[in-house]
């Protein structure tokens, strides 16, 4: 279309693919007229222009007997207005999902809690450096404390916290900090990550070099994952790719 390249085109095609498990073009149709003996005659329409359309707005209507899609629905948000799409004016792109008809499941799907943890484990991290954030625990004594001792606990305890205070915490009147939470050392954050990143890439049959990860890489193995890569995803997602626009696209094209 005037606003999109085919490589536009291709690359949210494709981007929806990996995230969603299902993707779509609208077909816009231009008719074609000739003249014969002076007479107009119109010839059958074809396609002129194509737009993809993020698949959370559009949803299939099967057939009574589930074997066919009967339309398309498209609604931008949940409470706007519905407006129905024929078949022949949408292409269908679609992973297979092996509990879930009509609707795909896309790559990066199964990997969805390891990105979760991933994202957490940053946050931690985050909000370590900036706030100064410490294990949670209990301050404990065995001695008695007065209404300004506790005032001015609290308001030391809320300094230190926000940065603002000693970097170091002095605890007085016999408390003692107790930990009651899991130190992130003990969690081992970088190898947790390290095994979140391993996962995400298998999820996408990303190969490690692919991602720079480099350990104990050799050029022999180094060649090998890069024919991996295209001979075990990329082809079979072409091949994909292929057969819809095969089956839903090109049979739009009378004169072929």
């Amino acid at each position: 279309n005037k606003d999109m390249c085919r490589y536009d085109l291709m690359e949210s095609l494709v981007t929806f693919l990996e995230l969603a498990g299902n993707a779509y073009w609208e077909i816009v149709y231009a008719t074609q007229t000739t003249s014969v003996d002076g007479k107009t005659i119109r010839q059958k329409k074809t396609p002129d222009e194509l737009y993809n359309i993020r698949p959370d707005r559009l949803s299939p209507v099967p057939k009574k007997d589930n074997k066919e899609i009967d339309h398309y629905v498209f609604q931008t948000k949940p409470n706007a207005r519905k407006k129905e799409i024929p078949v022949e004016e949408v292409v269908p792109f679609e992973y297979f999902n092996p509990i879930r008809d009509w609707f795909g499941l896309g790559a990066i799907q199964p990997a969805k809690e390891e990105i979760l943890q991933d994202l957490n484990m940053i946050k931690w991290n985050k909000d370590f450096f900036e706030g100064g954030v410490i294990p949670q625990g209990v301050l404990t004594t065995e001695l008695p404390i007065n209404k300004v001792d506790q005032t001015d606990l609290n308001e030391q305890l809320k300094q230190f916290l926000i940065g603002k205070g000693r970097k170091i915490l002095l605890l007085s009147r016999g408390l003692k900090f107790e930990q009651v939470s899991v130190n992130p050392k003990d969690l081992d954050f970088l190898k947790g990550r390290d095994d979140n990143k391993h996962a995400v890439l298998a999820a996408e049959g990303v190969p490690p070099v692919m991602a720079g990860i480099m350990d104990d890489a050799k050029y022999a193995n180094y060649i090998l994952q890069i024919n991996s890569y295209h001979t075990d995803t990329i082809l079979p997602k072409l091949r994909k790719i292929e057969s819809a626009l095969r089956n839903h696209f090109v049979i739009r094209f009378p004169d072929l």
